[in-house]
């Protein structure tokens, strides 16, 4: 009787022993050339950015990840010379490249660099959108462009937008994912891993006054708590616009006769007690960054997203030339892969045109 394909699969019987060495010996060859091309690449890239080839730790898997931006959509692709785009592998084809590096390690003895790199497949899955020209990232938000979207909002002075308002104001200052003040859709079902009333915090310390903040879920570590806190400058700052949210949540935990735990567990950015959603924040901004009356200068409106506040934030704090070690720091980035959400401001490229101009005297 003969066997169909998914019984001998069962039974571990799809491929007789000559068979086997038959498909052995047809793959072995090119697997090997396959595998040699992509080794080669990597040095050869490595050489050109004088980096070391051999990824040990979270900061040298940069390389690995610009490595992969490069093939994805600079790499020029000879199979695609018939086409007005020729730029640019397949993502497919760069995850074979990828294994092949990874092998790479392990035959040298190293670790694979994927077990501790978390954020380069990530970026491989992502290439799936780049199509040449076409891939257009979110852009920050300029603190120009952010102060007039606050504006507009408290001019219309109604509950849901001086939350959202509110909300952008926190994501810039404190460089928030969206994920944690706003309750998330994944393929998974929804994330809540926001921003609770409990994880705010307000402080006195000797006439220092301060608000700080408790974030979880985070992409460096999920498992605890961290920590981050900005003084109160000047009325109506940061620290204001959260100590109304908090009156306001507390009148609605009074109203509601919440518990201590309840209110601690309540989401501290909400409507009327329910968490905000993603698109509350990503959408509002895009219309209002439409608007006839925006600052002129700005580009495509639908190229900002809510991850634009956080690029935003972090390009703001090398515009007026905090040190990346703190910005690191505040971002909550273990790699340099933060300089990826940021941007050249017009702000620092005149600064720089006037540092040069003046730097050598005839």
């Amino acid at each position: 009787m003969q066997l169909s394909v998914q019984d001998r699969i069962e039974t571990m019987q799809l491929l007789t022993d000559g068979q086997d060495h038959l498909l052995e010996q047809s793959l072995a060859p090119g697997s090997r050339a396959l595998r040699d091309r992509a080794v080669s690449r990597w040095l050869a890239f490595c050489h050109v950015l004088a980096v070391d080839p051999i990824i040990r730790s979270i900061d040298d898997s940069l390389s690995l990840r610009w490595f992969v931006y490069f093939l994805g959509s600079a790499w020029v692709n000879i199979r695609k010379s018939s086409h007005d785009d020729n730029r640019g592998l397949s993502h497919k084809y760069i995850a074979g490249l990828l294994s092949s590096v990874r092998q790479w390690h392990l035959d040298k003895g190293y670790t694979n660099p994927l077990d501790f790199d978390k954020i380069t497949s990530k970026v491989l899955i992502g290439l799936r959108r780049i199509t040449g020209d076409t891939y257009k990232p979110p852009l920050p938000v300029s603190q120009v462009a952010l102060q007039f979207v606050i504006t507009t909002l408290r001019k219309r002075k109604t509950t849901r937008d001086t939350v959202i308002a509110a909300t952008m104001i926190v994501m810039f200052a404190f460089l928030l994912r969206i994920s944690e003040v706003a309750q998330t859709a994944t393929k998974r079902g929804t994330k809540a891993a926001f921003l609770r009333h409990g994880d705010v915090v307000f402080s006195d310390n000797k006439g220092e006054v301060a608000v700080g903040i408790e974030l979880r879920d985070t992409k460096s570590d999920p498992f605890n708590l961290i920590a981050r806190s900005l003084p109160h400058i000047d009325k109506g700052d940061v620290y204001d616009v959260m100590h109304r949210i908090m009156c306001d949540n507390v009148a609605i935990a009074q109203a509601r006769n919440y518990s201590d735990q309840q209110l601690a567990e309540m989401p501290f950015l909400n409507f009327n007690g329910v968490p905000l959603e993603r698109e509350d924040v990503s959408q509002t901004l895009r219309a209002i960054l439409s608007h006839p009356d925006a600052p002129d200068g700005l580009p495509d409106p639908s190229r900002y997203s809510s991850h634009s506040l956080r690029k935003g934030g972090a390009t703001e704090l090398l515009r007026l030339q905090i040190d990346i070690p703190t910005i690191k720091w505040l971002g909550r980035w273990k790699s340099m892969a933060w300089l990826l959400y940021t941007a050249v401001s017009e702000d620092s490229v005149n600064r720089v045109a006037r540092v040069m101009a003046n730097a050598i005297k005839f």
